[in-house]
């Protein structure tokens, strides 16, 4: 029997995987159930081709969530199977498959029975969402998507933590615009706004940024350390400039390309 308690461990595990994706994909700004259905749909490998997945594919926090997910979905289908042999490859009789068969529905059952107590599913979500919350190389609450303005690029949310590479600097001291990032708006843990920051602005643990910028910088800014923070801030400096010199690139060859405007004619 010991293969029949082994596949409802993995039916078990595969339940808590699929909830604490689930939370993940909430903390970046999902409501609950698009996040459950992009969590099973990855979990699965089933299902992940609607409109709603572009959201997805093209947030940087996401896209590690829904790869985490995948393997571990191809993992746990690997063990099922496995399970499956070795538990009905011993059977001796119809009646030993029959007794095998109704202790695996039993426990699916009750497993199915219990994870829909309200207390249990809300207990299971209050704990993923501490658990994720308390680590900073997934907390990705600190990155949340509010406005999508363009292919790449967004108006977002972000907390500064107290390790965080921006805390006790000045807006000058970064220069985040060297990055391409642009400070809208800053709200201090005491409540107090900064609508128009300036130069000199100093940030502190705990403030919220309103920020614009490029989805992977902005990404990359949240989950950026004290330790090592100038280096990389120097490395993401040199890739948006690059960025912009291929933009002013484009834009100088189209407006080469464009027929010179008539002159105009008179007697």
């Amino acid at each position: 029997m010991a293969p029949i308690y082994t596949l409802l461990l993995i039916m078990t595990f595969s339940y808590l995987v699929v909830k604490a994706g689930a939370v993940a994909l909430m903390m970046t700004g999902l409501s609950f159930d698009s996040a459950m259905f992009q969590a099973q749909s990855a979990f699965m490998g089933v299902g992940f081709t609607t409109r709603e997945s572009e959201t997805v594919v093209n947030h940087p926090a996401r896209r590690r969530i829904i790869s985490w997910l995948m393997l571990t979905g191809y993992l746990s289908l690997g063990s099922v199977i496995a399970s499956l042999v070795a538990n009905f490859g011993r059977a001796d009789d119809a009646g030993d498959w029959a007794v095998r068969i109704a202790w695996l529905g039993v426990g699916a059952i009750s497993i199915f029975l219990l994870t829909r107590l309200p207390g249990v599913r809300n207990g299971v979500v209050w704990l993923f969402t501490r658990l994720i919350a308390s680590r900073k190389r997934v907390r990705l609450q600190d990155y949340e998507e509010l406005l999508r303005v363009d292919e790449g690029f967004a108006v977002a949310h972000m907390t500064i933590e107290p390790e965080n590479w921006m805390a006790d600097k000045s807006l000058r001291q970064m220069r985040l615009t060297d990055e391409g990032v642009i400070v809208l708006n800053i709200v201090r843990g005491s409540g107090n706004v900064f609508a128009t920051p300036g130069p000199d602005t100093a940030l502190r643990a705990g403030d919220k940024l309103l920020l614009y910028g490029h989805e992977d910088c902005l990404a990359r800014l949240a989950e950026r350390n004290a330790r090592g923070g100038e280096l990389e801030h120097l490395a993401v400096a040199r890739a948006a400039r690059a960025r912009r010199e291929a933009e002013e690139a484009t834009d100088r060859a189209a407006h080469e390309g464009e027929p010179e405007p008539a002159a105009g004619g008179g007697d």
